[in-house]
């Protein structure tokens, strides 16, 4: 029988080269369309939740201007502190709100007046009440609407129809009606129908119920209940017309979706924060909890109110206090944009409109955050852009600054804002930060891009610095740095010293001069090395185009670090041409490993790309996003991505070494810190590892190599065999990294080593598969 070949390499470097006639590697870039999923891994979708309501409540005033008494559901916020105003959500293609007041003028039966006081106003979570003195003036907060209501509590002295006038105060027009059941709708100037009250209808105590007419003429409302029936009524009796949309608007009411995933948390462990808009100048913010399994829990924060415009909320999850933080920006009516930000203990399932300032002299706004893990730090790091305009009317100039600041996430309290990015006649924009820092130094990788003012036809450039907890900021390393084009938008993400950066970018001549928008003609992706001793990073793989178009339709959602493996990357990215939304997986070097089409339109649905997170607990990527549709309504919902499955690595075959062979590491292509294992072996063994792609059976007899009755298990020789290691010691180790252009196999280890005699015969361990899945 062919003897084994022991003339090899000893690989004290521990790398396998594993098919070295795939070692040179061509990249070839793709088309948006058409866009197949590959792989088989698994995209399970997330449960939409069209429709939600959100309690009555109040909060602090900020900037000098009052919040208010709110409520909202899906598809309206509503207030009460100045009388009763319903605000239909119109989204970001009406300039301003519009806004339908009432104001009740009289209820009356006969000539019995029962508004005998100024309302005075009282709320639980879902009701608000004025006393009118003899009539009480309620609203019920309704997922599809309010319903109003008027109670007369007791039956009146006189005889009478019961009548209540309202006055309507509102830029919607209705055409007038004479008295009928039925609902009056007002339009906007294009007679669009926006708002509906509803048909009335009068419900005594014993549940008896009368049609009311309704007449509208004027800017007034009348409700009129006739008398004979009114007669015959058990007391109370309640008037119960419904505010609601008219139509439901199909307009882009969504925006702006980020997510911060709580890494090992089981139940309500998705936070996802999310704009909607009542239009283009009043945007408010809301963050709610979903279980893995996608259905909505709480509401741990809102911020509802006409007071302001808020934008731009970004989530982190610091796991070791178990405390979430939103950073986000308000804009005022008196023209400033400055950031805030809400801290969320884990286990408080109440909703919260408590903020706290991050205090600029300028402008502040595009913020993100990070935060600590595996430390009781209850640090967080916050990074934006600054306008360097003085705190006056917002404007983004030509001379952005990149800001930060830290947080303490248990007491609230902020350090000094300081600069990290500010050289003159220089414009820095959209910062991001990795989502956790290390412990000690190792601070948070800040990515950010630049264009220098001086250079002519100058490109968009993307720099790295670290930003510790103590506040040292590391100097400026250039990503990309050998491709003369725009490169925009940076996003980071990673742990220690493995990190990866992706960009949308665009030749000069494909967008000239300076783009504005964070969108381009290709994503790319860059694995960084972080040298945590110099403070440095290197590319060692160079760039990878992951994606490539023939124009600038390209916006990058989220990036994710796998905090399991420490080898992959989840990455999500939206196409303005189609509005698809599509993830994709990738790995060691940053190359492409699973692709997924996320978000597929129906009809003019439009998408809104959102953020990614990994739980380390379930061991899969959550992708949120938000549907603005035409004909599937508009919601924010989360998907998860799961890994294809792959088959646990076995021994297998028999051995005649006490000593054990063993995987440590993923199996997973794309991962990179994988080692194979024997331990046991005699001290000082010398150890020879054969590694092949089939097995093999057969056994020594009578050879002075082996032990009589040692099997070699896999082939020393021919076309399935592929390299042999060689180690010394009782425990030793082989470096086995899975690059991203192998394809699902399963490769076969089998150890021998020299006896503890160290008469160079050589024992045998059994063999290790090892299936390994793309």
């Amino acid at each position: 029988m062919p003897q084994p070949n022991f003339v090899a390499s000893r690989f004290l470097s521990s790398c396998l080269l594993l098919l070295p006639a795939l070692a040179s590697l061509t990249l070839a870039t793709a088309q948006e369309e058409p866009f197949a999923t590959q792989g088989h891994a698994s995209l399970e979708r997330g449960v939409p939740v069209a429709d939600f309501r959100v309690p009555i409540h109040t909060a602090e005033p900020d900037a000098g201007f009052a919040y208010g008494v709110w409520t909202a559901g899906s598809h309206y916020k509503a207030s009460f502190h100045d009388g009763f105003t319903y605000v239909p959500i119109l989204g970001t293609s009406y300039p301003h709100n519009l806004p339908l007041a009432w104001r009740t003028l009289s209820v009356r039966v006969g000539d019995h007046e029962l508004v005998t006081q100024q309302g005075q106003l009282a709320w639980t979570e879902w009701r608000a009440e004025y006393d009118l003195g003899k009539a009480v003036e309620a609203y019920d907060v309704l997922a599809e609407g309010i319903e109003q209501t008027f109670v007369v509590r007791h039956r009146p002295a006189v005889i009478g129809d019961l009548v209540v006038r309202g006055a309507i105060a509102t830029s919607l027009h209705a055409t007038a009606a004479g008295p009928a059941h039925q609902a009056v709708v007002f339009h906007d100037a294009a007679d669009i129908p926006i708002v509906s009250y509803g048909a009335a209808t009068a419900v005594d105590a014993n549940g008896r119920r009368r049609p009311m007419t309704t007449r509208f003429a004027d800017g007034e409302i009348e409700l009129r209940l006739d008398a004979e029936w009114l007669a015959e009524a058990a007391f109370p009796v309640v008037v119960d017309p419904l505010l609601g949309p008219a139509t439901k608007i199909f307009g882009s009411t969504r925006t702006e979706v980020d997510t911060a995933q709580e890494p090992v948390s089981i139940g309500d462990s998705v936070w996802v924060a999310y704009g909607v808009a009542a239009s283009a100048s009043d945007l408010d913010l809301y963050v709610q909890r979903w279980s893995f399994g996608g259905s909505l829990g709480s509401t741990p924060f809102v911020d509802v109110t006409s007071s302001w415009s808020t934008a731009g909320a970004r989530c982190g999850y610091a796991n070791s206090i178990d405390y979430a933080v939103i950073v986000f920006d308000r804009s005022f009516p008196s023209g400033s944009r400055s950031l805030r930000f809400h801290r969320h203990l884990n286990s408080d399932a109440a909703t919260s409109t408590a903020f706290q300032l991050i205090t600029t002299t300028d402008n502040a706004w595009r913020a993100d955050v990070g935060t600590v893990s595996n430390s009781v730090s209850p640090h967080a790091f916050v990074v934006w852009q600054q306008e360097p305009n003085g705190g006056g009317a917002f404007a983004e100039s030509s001379g952005s600054d990149i800001w930060g600041c830290h947080l303490d996430l248990l007491t609230g309290a902020v350090t000094t804002p300081f600069p990290i990015a500010n050289a003159s006649l220089v414009d820095h924009e959209r910062p991001r930060t990795s989502a956790v820092a290390g412990g000690g130094a190792d601070g948070w990788k800040v990515v950010y891009q630049h264009y220098s003012t001086l250079v002519v036809n100058d490109d968009w450039d993307v720099a790295l610095r670290e930003v510790t907890s103590a506040g040292a900021i590391s100097a400026a390393i250039a990503i990309d740095d050998g491709s003369p084009d725009h490169k925009m938008a940076p996003q980071i993400d990673g742990r220690a010293s493995t990190y990866a950066v992706a960009f949308t970018s665009s030749t000069l001549a494909q967008q000239p001069g300076k783009p504005s928008g964070a969108n381009g003609h290709q994503i790319r992706t860059v694995r960084l090395h972080w040298d945590v001793i110099a403070n440095t990073a290197t590319q060692p793989h160079g760039t990878v185009v992951l994606q490539n178009n023939a124009d600038p339709r390209l916006e990058l959602g989220g990036l994710a670090f796998d905090t399991w493996t420490w080898s992959h990357w989840g990455l999500l990215f939206r196409s303005t041409a189609t509005e698809l939304l599509y993830f994709r997986t990738i790995g060691m070097k940053a190359l492409q490993l699973q692709a997924e089409t996320v978000f597929n339109p129906a009809g003019s649905d439009t998408s809104v790309s959102g953020g990614v997170g990994f739980s380390s607990n379930y061991r899969e990527f959550t992708i949120a996003y938000a549907n603005n549709g035409s004909t599937g309504g508009n919601y924010v919902t989360f998907d998860r991505f799961d890994y294809p499955a792959v088959t646990p690595w076995a021994t297998t075959g028999p051995g005649c070494s006490q000593a054990t062979i063993s995987w440590d590491g993923e199996q997973l292509i794309g991962s990179q810190y994988n080692h194979l294992r024997v331990n046991g072996a005699p001290p000082n063994a010398i150890h020879v590892m054969i590694i092949a792609l089939a097995p093999a059976s057969s056994v020594f007899f009578g050879n002075p190599l082996f032990f009589d009755g040692c099997w070699l298990l896999v082939p020393n020789l021919g076309p399935d065999h592929i390299t042999m290691l060689v180690d010394v010691g009782s425990s030793v180790s082989w470096y086995i990294p899975l690059p991203e252009f192998l394809t699902n196999d399963t490769f076969y280890f089998q150890d021998f080593h020299t006896d503890s005699n160290q008469l160079l015969q050589f024992w045998s361990t059994p063999r290790l598969e090892v299936p390994i899945v793309k």
